[in-house]
C-alpha cells in the first residue's frame, strides 16, 4: 500500500504546535518509503506529516489525553466543533475565562472547542500545564481566525482512516511489524534546563532517551522502517548504527516568540532504510 498520492487535496493540521515539523515537511516527504502497510506516529502533537501524507491506514497516538480527545471529537463531529469554537471566538468571555474552564465539566464537543480555541489563541501554540494538569499558557498576539468549517471537515475525513490512541510511545511501538512505517518526533528535552510542564507533566524527557534508543533498535530488528527527527546535538543519535542514515537540514525555530530571539538550527533526521528502494 502506497502513501497518499500527489493528487491528494492539501490539508494542514488544524493545530498550531510548538516544535511542529511543518518546516521540515519538504525534506521528510522525500524520505518517506514508497510503499508501506501502515503509518504510525507515536508523538502526534500537531501531526503535520500525517496530514500531509493522508495515509489510508495507521495509528496516531500521543501521551496528551486532551489532544487525543480533541482528535476523536474532531473526527466524529467536525461541524459541531466548528460551531462551538466559533461561538467562543466571537463570545463575550475572554481568553483567560475560557482557559479557566474545567474541560472535564464540559461536553466532548465543548471540550474539543476549548482545546482548539486555546491552541490557536495561546502563545506560539505551546502546550504546557501545571502540576495539577491545568493548561497555563498565556494569550498570544496576532493569532488570526479559527480554522474554517471546510478545513475541519477535511481533517476529520483523514482522521477517520486511522486509529487514534492515548498511549505512551513504548506501548504504541510494541506490536509493530515489518511493513509498518513510523515517524517519531519526540519532544525536545535538555538535561541542563529544568522542565516546566511543556507537553504536560510526565511527558517524554531527557531521562527517557536511552529507552527511546532501545525502542529504535527493536523496530530495526523487526524490519520496521522509521524516521526520527530531533535536534542535531543529541549524542545518542549521533552514535547511531552505521547502516542508519542521516540528514541535518537547517530550520528556523519559532518557540522563542520574539523575532529577534529566533534562531536557525540544525535538525537531525535519522532513518533506517534506503528511500529509493
Amino acid at each position: 500500500m502506497t502513501h497518499a498520492s500527489r493528487e491528494s487535496i492539501q490539508q494542514n493540521s488544524p493545530l498550531r504546535w510548538a516544535g511542529s515539523k511543518r518546516s521540515l515537511i519538504p525534506t521528510l516527504t522525500k524520505l518517506v518509503p514508497r510503499n508501506f502497510k501502515r503509518y504510525i506516529e507515536p508523538f502526534a502533537g500537531g501531526a503535520s506529516l500525517f496530514f500531509q501524507l493522508q495515509p489510508p491506514t495507521g495509528i496516531i497516538a500521543d501521551f496528551n489525553l486532551e489532544l487525543i480527545q480533541f482528535y476523536h471529537e474532531l473526527r466524529d463531529e467536525p461541524c459541531a466543533v466548528h460551531r462551538a469554537v466559533s461561538s467562543l471566538w466571537n463570545g463575550a468571555r475572554d481568553y483567560y475565562q475560557i482557559r479557566a474552564l474545567d474541560p472535564a465539566a464540559l461536553s466532548s464537543t465543548d471540550s474539543a472547542a476549548r482545546f482548539l480555541y486555546l491552541n490557536r489563541r495561546c502563545f506560539n501554540g505551546l502546550y504546557r500545564t501545571n502540576r495539577e494538569g491545568r493548561f497555563n499558557v498565556p494569550e498570544g498576539r496576532n493569532t488570526g481566525l479559527p480554522p474554517s468549517r471546510e478545513s475541519l471537515k477535511g481533517a476529520a475525513k483523514i482522521l477517520r482512516k486511522v486509529d487514534i490512541l492515548c498511549s505512551d510511545y513504548r506501548d504504541t511501538l510494541r506490536d509493530l511489524r515489518e511493513g509498518d512505517f513510523v515517524y517519531l518526533d519526540p519532544p525536545y528535552s535538555d538535561n541542563e534546563k529544568k522542565q516546566h510542564g511543556e507537553y504536560g507533566y510526565g511527558a517524554f524527557g531527557s531521562e527517557d532517551f536511552s529507552y527511546f534508543l532501545e525502542a529504535l533498535h527493536s523496530l530495526d530488528q523487526r524490519g520496521v522502517k522509521f524516521i526520527v527527527s530531533y535536534r542535531r546535538a543529541n549524542k545518542l543519535l549521533l552514535g547511531r548504527p552505521g547502516h542508519w542514515r542521516a540528514k541535518a537540514p537547517t530550520v528556523r525555530r519559532n518557540i522563542a516568540g520574539f523575532a529577534g530571539a529566533r534562531e536557525c538550527r540544525s535538525e537531525l533526521i535519522v532513518y533506517n532504510y534506503d528511500p529509493s528502494d
